[in-house]
């Protein structure tokens, strides 16, 4: 297993500010001994080659590389346009996450949109999910679904922020290149242990981001290793299951570079132990 950080500190200067630049933000976590970082399209000015090989040059000189990139498709919109347009922008975005030379990219299935019914959003969902894996197969970037929350610019949460509707899902999509990106806390944003969830998608899963809560059924982060979440367990199954994939620490509380510092220590402690 190697060490990667998804840089929710960072991400109103590198994203909204622009005070900060991919390639610093890289040079910090290369000090806090992470060896990848999760890039995100709000992060570039553009999806452009030249823009993307200027920012993986930037990673790269600090000696890290791209563990995924982050999208947040909306596959559930009850607008047949919207979600054509939904499928074609996740497809540039899995393009850039091939020229960036990621592995995978983080895929969500959609808001839970007032007035769309599960059924429907489920069919919707495995649709756009269908066309997009097809088209990754085609560039070497796996599509790793994940047990989400809400995705920053949507205004409603995912419609599989219910662990059930998640679980529904990938198993409509068994057979299929589609992989997991399973988060370690989301779940329990809907006050759901984790560790089943996982049991149930071990065989699927590429892709680990680490994070914690204070609390069942709210949205704030813990320094990883503070909060709630059954690490030792998770870490049992994955062992289980040799995955040698990116562990990518997710940290987005009020601690700053420190409390970051600390989630990366607990994580490569529990990376070591096995």
């Amino acid at each position: 297993m190697r060490m990667s950080v998804v840089p929710l500190i960072f991400f109103d200067d590198i994203a909204i500010r622009r005070t900060r630049t991919l390639g610093e933000v890289a040079g910090i976590v290369r000090e806090l001994g992470a060896e990848g970082i999760e890039a995100y399209y709000k992060y570039f000015d553009d999806l452009k080659p030249e823009t993307l090989d200027a920012q993986r040059r930037a990673a790269n000189d600090q000696g890290i590389e791209f563990s995924s990139f982050c999208s947040g498709p909306d596959f559930s919109h009850p607008d047949p346009e919207a979600r054509k347009r939904e499928v074609e922008g996740f497809k540039r975005h899995i393009d850039a996450a091939a020229y960036l030379g990621c592995p995978v990219i983080r895929m969500t299935a959609g808001q839970g949109h007032p007035g769309v019914s599960i059924d429907d959003a489920v069919e919707w969902v495995v649709e756009g999910f269908t066309e997009c894996v097809e088209y990754a197969e085609g560039t070497g970037v796996i599509c790793a679904y994940e047990d989400h929350y809400k995705y920053y610019y949507w205004d409603y949460p995912d419609v599989s922020f219910d662990p059930d509707v998640f679980l529904r899902i990938v198993d409509r999509m068994r057979g299929t290149s589609m992989r997991v990106n399973f988060d370690s806390s989301n779940p329990v944003m809907a006050e759901r242990d984790p560790v089943p969830i996982l049991q149930a998608v071990k065989d699927l899963v590429v892709n680990v981001h680490l994070s914690d809560r204070i609390t069942a059924g709210r949205y704030e982060h813990a320094d990883v290793g503070d909060g709630v979440v059954d690490f030792n367990a998770i870490f049992a199954i994955l062992r289980e299951i040799g995955y040698d994939g990116w562990i990518a620490v997710e940290y987005n509380g009020l601690n700053g570079i420190p409390g970051l510092r600390k989630s990366l220590a607990f994580a490569s402690g529990l990376i070591h132990a096995g």
